[in-house]
C-alpha cells in the first residue's frame, strides 16, 4: 500500500513539474511571416512575449539582427517592424531584462 502511494506522489510531482515549465517559457519572439519581398516596402512585424504575456510595447525591450547587418530596430508605436531591399537571410532575437530569446530566421526573396 505504500508503494502505491509513493508512486502516487512521485507521478503527481513529475506532473506538476511538466505543468511549471511549459508555463515558464521565457523571452519569445514571433515574426508575423517567415519570407517577404525585398522591395524596401513589404516588412515583418515582430512580438515578443514573456511567459504568455505581450511585452512587445514594454520599455527596455529589444529586436536586434544578427551577423553583417548587426542593428536594433527602432520601437514604434506599432511594434518592431522590419524592411530592407537587399535580399537574404536576417536573423533577430529580442532582449529584455537581461534574457534573450531564441533566433528568428526571416527571409527576404
Amino acid at each position: 500500500m505504500k508503494r502505491i502511494i509513493y508512486c502516487f506522489i512521485a507521478v503527481m510531482a513529475l506532473a506538476f513539474t511538466a505543468s511549471c515549465e511549459k508555463a515558464s517559457q521565457g523571452l519569445v519572439l514571433v515574426a508575423d511571416k517567415t519570407e517577404f519581398v525585398a522591395d524596401g516596402e513589404d516588412e515583418v512585424s515582430f512580438t515578443i512575449m514573456k511567459d504568455g504575456e505581450d511585452i512587445t510595447h514594454t520599455p527596455g525591450v529589444s529586436v536586434c539582427c544578427e551577423g553583417t547587418l548587426s542593428t536594433c530596430l527602432p520601437p514604434s508605436e506599432n511594434g518592431f517592424k522590419f524592411s530592407t531591399s537587399i535580399a537574404g537571410e536576417y536573423i533577430f532575437s529580442a532582449s529584455y531584462e537581461g534574457e534573450h530569446s531564441e533566433p528568428v530566421t526571416v527571409n527576404a526573396i
